[in-house]
């Protein structure tokens, strides 16, 4: 049996940066990185080829599963979390004093007929991106054969970017032998319906209409249907539809298989506190595996939190003087030539919106919860607004408090004079 002070479980950014600040904390502590265990057969077989491969604990959007490779770290099969031991695959048994969970998030994939057909393709990582635009090339020569995407989320607008880039660039409708090959399937009413209210969404879905894109709201798959590769797409409504390949954006879900059956075992990631703490003494989580209170329980992709993060975990778990994780969640998306900023939790059930603006031209968009202001959505945005906006959510946090407009009157002033701003979202797809 081997004894550590630290075990860090998770060979991606979230692993490797509390690995690293702890180090750089404790230089001569007993401090041990493993991979991260179950259900990562395919990422350890990358791995050990020599490919480029994903960190679970990012979209591919973000930056933070470029270059990840493992490179020969043991990887854990089994955790104890009352003895405080951890098996890996080799047999050995390792004890530790503090553990720090960062296994990530995997892609939704389809667990329905079909679903493991060829050309049916999740992107999350280096090696899926190649692949995706592998695929797009070889059908933007053939000039036939439909692309169906699946979603209507970040993933989903990020693979009609590749498309409408494949297809002239994002300025232009997808004509000549791209006219009438690009299908949206999504069930809800519209594209971005989970972030926007129903007049801004409305807009979003008709703008992608006007690209080319048939779009097919409201409709749930039934099934995949081919031999090897994919054939025909069926949904429950009874449609049918002829696909020669499956761009698949339905977001991602923790990895949690080494917490299965455990108190920290939830759906939607490991709990933890303002100290990135579990209800197990001494166990932290961190990066898109943990559900993190400051943002309202949400799971941080996003690189610059995951850093922040592994800061606070690590200085937290050195025994140190506690700090907060404190961070207001903040992603930037280019989509329909328009850049986009999704700040705070814009995910929280909304209560009330408000918006300041045109969709097209620049626009706030304000999402009220039960506790007030949950989250801002911006359009087009002026940097003084967002960096405004942030603040004020910072401090909503801080202070809990359950006043109508957390904003605050002075944030309409200043969005006033600057007319055009930008938003930010989540990877999950709606």
């Amino acid at each position: 049996m081997v004894r550590v002070e630290y075990l860090v479980v998770g060979c991606g950014l979230a692993g490797r940066a509390v690995a690293e600040r702890i180090a750089g904390l404790e230089p001569g502590a007993a401090l041990l990185q493993v991979g991260g265990g179950a259900g990562s057969r395919s990422f350890q077989r990358a791995a050990a080829s020599g490919a480029e491969s994903a960190d679970a604990t990012a979209p591919p959007d973000s930056g933070v599963g470029s270059g990840d490779q493992p490179g020969g770290l043991d990887w854990v099969s089994r955790l104890d979390l009352e003895r405080r031991q951890a098996l890996l695959e080799g047999g050995q048994v390792v004890e530790y004093r503090r553990l720090c969970l960062c296994t990530g998030a995997k892609p939704v994939r389809p667990e329905f007929a079909g679903g493991s057909l060829g050309h049916v393709c999740v992107c999350r990582s280096a090696v899926d991106e190649a692949r995706v635009e592998v695929l797009l090339g070889e059908l933007a020569a053939a000039g036939r054969g439909r692309v169906v995407v699946f979603g209507g989320g970040c993933q989903a607008a990020d693979f009609l970017n590749r498309i409408l880039a494949k297809a002239g660039g994002m300025g232009g409708l997808l004509g000549g032998n791209w006219a009438g090959r690009v299908m949206l399937l999504h069930r809800r009413r519209h594209f971005w319906g989970r972030w926007l209210d129903e007049e801004t969404a409305e807009w979003m879905t008709q703008q992608i209409g006007a690209l080319g894109v048939e779009m097919r709201m409201r409709e749930e798959v039934k099934g995949l249907e081919g031999r090897l590769l994919l054939r025909n797409v069926q949904t429950k409504s009874g449609h049918r539809f002829a696909a020669a390949l499956g761009l698949v954006g339905w977001g991602t879900r923790p990895r949690l298989e080494l917490v299965e059956g455990t108190p920290l075992g939830y759906p939607q990631g490991i709990p933890v506190d303002d100290f990135l703490e579990t209800e197990e003494k001494g166990v932290y989580a961190v990066g898109e595996v943990a559900a993190c209170p400051p943002g309202g329980g949400l799971r941080v992709d996003v690189k610059e939190g995951i850093l922040r993060q592994a800061d606070v975990a690590a200085w937290n778990m050195t025994g140190r003087e506690r700090r907060r994780f404190e961070w207001v969640y903040r992603r930037r998306v280019e989509f329909l030539g328009l850049r986009f900023e999704f700040l705070g939790d814009c995910e929280a059930p909304a209560r009330r919106w408000e918006r300041e603006g045109r969709p097209g031209e620049g626009f706030v968009l304000r999402r009220y919860g039960d506790r007030g202001l949950a989250g801002v959505v911006l359009c087009e945005p002026q940097a003084e607004v967002a960096e405004a906006v942030e603040a004020e959510l910072r401090q909503s946090a801080r202070t809990g408090s359950k006043m109508g407009p957390k904003m605050g009157s002075p944030m309409g002033s200043k969005v006033g004079a600057g007319q055009k701003t930008g938003g930010n979202v989540r990877l999950e797809a709606g």
